[in-house]
């Protein structure tokens, strides 16, 4: 009875803190802006943005602060203008901004922005009423510099801010900055032996701070506290496998992060999509995982986060090329800027994985910019963003497009759905993805190759899969192949070549019921 009991406190509880999705559109009466952050502060979401501010004259470049309910519900918006500046500008960090907003307490949040006028890093503190509290600027060594910011975390009641300023024609000095709940400077310290500092992370497991940079080789330095070196990790790796923006420490020795990966050979350049991966204490890498999109400079991840119900969440935004059905374009398909989100769980599980453009549809020139992301009660995901889409006429004969532009903020179900969206999420069930395309895990039972590739692609299975029905599944959950697998087919080939660049889905349900799952991505 107990045990029943039990059973009905944690359904009705779980009722009670639950949110159902949502996608909701914002106006802040400006043309144009971008969302930078979002946290959580009592029971409101609160995000910043820089938007060209058009209730003054002449019209400038301002912060934003804004909040909605739990429900998506807008509750109050207001623009930030300083007495002596009102032009800021976002922090950007490759493809990405700097997520720059973090949560103090139930009433009182802090974020970072660059005075334009000024030349240097601010720092501000404001109530849940969007009442100014205190401000504070960073300044870099050199004056006529700045200090350009890479992680901000509340840390044992203090604030501190990791980044790296110019010092000479060539050279970098990365510091760490200490500050009290009032924005009150406690000490800025040199980053031992990094120059540009790009991860930072603090482990609670053995008290010490762990900073990353890449120079020709990942270079990840190991700290105390109060920034005395203790080890320093070197890992030769090419620029496609560098550590990136985000280190997440997990409970154990262990790591997740955001790393790069290059598609192909190396005349993208700098170009790359980007991978989660777990890690040990030596960063070695025990698995990885793609979030999609074709190599591109816009492709980026805001963070990973712990999700409500012992699972982690990354959330960025992936390039992808898609088929002019339209028409209208002289080439024959054209690039968009889709959402990707992830929920899986640390040894590699994917629960669910969606790709969304928003109101724009996949067959339109379109782009979608992430924000920042936080964790629902209930399993679920809160994220904001930017999409851009157009508005297609013809003058005189000429197609033009005019670039319109919408804040937003999406709830997503701890199954990752939406209402009113598709629900175009990988099968919910955990399917353990290859640390290395094409090779298996130890879990795995497909391997697919080469991937990425063209739409030749080969689908391999071991000996403990022996008959079944292979079925290929689009983005959106469309069936494309259905084929009947007999005893001793050991390669199955299958042509997809006709079909569009983006990520594909592959099931093979064996006689018995059991269901194995993987992916593969086609570029042209």
């Amino acid at each position: 009875m107990r045990i029943i009991y039990t059973l009905i406190f944690t359904i009705l509880l779980s009722a009670l803190h639950a949110q159902d999705s949502f996608l909701k559109y914002y106006d802040f009466k400006s043309e144009y802006g971008n969302i930078h952050g979002l946290c959580r502060v009592g029971d409101e979401l609160v995000g910043t943005g820089i938007f060209w501010d058009t209730f003054i004259s002449p019209n400038k470049l301002n912060i934003v602060v804004y909040k909605n309910d739990l429900n998506g519900e807008s509750v109050d918006y207001q623009y930030y203008r300083d007495v002596d500046s009102s032009a800021y500008n976002r922090i950007t960090i490759e493809a990405l901004y700097f997520p720059n907003l973090i949560t103090l307490s139930d009433s009182s949040f802090v974020f970072c922005f660059y005075n334009l006028k000024k030349s240097y890093l601010e720092i501000f503190k404001f109530d849940n009423q969007f009442n100014l509290l205190c401000k504070n600027k960073i300044t870099a060594y050199d004056s006529t510099r700045s200090v350009s910011p890479s992680r901000i975390l509340l840390l044992n009641d203090n604030i501190y801010l990791s980044g790296f300023e110019k010092v000479s024609t060539n050279g970098y000095k990365s510091h760490l900055f200490k500050f009290d709940l009032n924005l009150n400077l406690i000490w800025k310290k040199e980053i031992p032996d990094m120059e540009v500092v790009r991860s930072f992370e603090y482990n609670k497991e053995n008290n010490e701070f762990i900073f990353s940079e890449y120079a020709q080789y990942d270079r990840i330095i190991i700290t105390d506290t109060l920034l005395n070196k203790k080890i320093t990790i070197f890992k030769e790796v090419s620029r496609k496998e560098v550590i990136s923006l985000t280190i997440r420490s997990l409970n154990n020795k262990d790591f997740l992060l955001s790393n790069s990966d290059i598609f192909g050979d190396d005349i993208f350049g700098y170009s790359f999509s980007k991978n989660i991966s777990k890690v040990n204490e030596d960063f070695n890498t025990m698995w990885t995982f793609s979030m999609g999109g074709l190599p591109d400079k816009g492709i980026a991840i805001v963070d990973i986060i712990p999700s409500s119900d012992n699972a982690y969440f990354a959330y960025g935004q992936v390039g992808a090329r898609v088929a002019d059905i339209r028409d209208i374009y002289a080439a024959d398909s054209i690039d968009i800027m889709m959402l990707s989100t992830v929920k899986f769980k640390d040894d590699g599980k994917i629960l669910w994985h969606r790709f969304d453009t928003l109101a724009t549809g996949y067959y339109a020139a379109s782009y979608a910019h992430c924000g920042g992301m936080v964790a629902a009660d209930d399993g679920g995901l809160y994220i904001s963003g930017r999409i851009d889409y157009y508005d297609t006429i013809r003058i005189n004969g000429a197609l033009k497009l005019k670039t319109l532009y919408k804040p937003f903020l999406m709830k997503i179900d701890s199954s990752g759905c939406v209402e009113g969206l598709h629900c175009n999420v990988e099968p919910k069930t955990e399917t353990v993805l290859s640390a290395t395309p094409g090779i298996a895990a130890a879990d795995e039972r497909l391997r697919i190759y080469p991937n990425p590739g063209t739409g030749r692609i080969t689908v391999t299975r071991d000996e403990h899969t022996r008959s079944g029905l292979l079925t290929v599944y689009d983005a959106h959950g469309v069936p494309l192949i259905s084929k009947k697998i007999a005893p001793g087919s050991e390669e199955i080939q299958l042509d997809l070549s006709g079909q569009p660049s983006g990520r594909y889905y592959v099931t093979l349900r064996g006689d018995g019921g059991k269901v194995i799952r993987s992916s593969f991505m086609i570029i042209r």
